[in-house]
């Protein structure tokens, strides 16, 4: 799926030496801001072992951001 027209903001970044989280905002193309988080996990090797993304909104809030 793709997300014409919907842009990204990074508001603050926090690490540690295993863990990386960055804090944004998105910008939807109708004008609606939404907040959101991404975790990052590392291992010993450097490379993301882990990745998780959370939003603010419903399920179906999103579908509307997103064309297929």
């Amino acid at each position: 799926r793709s997300s014409q027209g919907v842009r990204y903001t990074v508001d603050a970044t926090f690490w540690s030496t295993d863990t990386f989280v960055f804090m944004y905002t998105i910008h939807l193309p109708d004008g609606t801001d939404h907040p959101g988080c991404d975790f990052m996990r590392v291992g010993d090797d450097g490379k993301v072992t882990e990745w998780r993304s959370h939003y603010s909104w419903r399920p179906e809030e999103l579908d509307q951001a997103i064309q297929t």
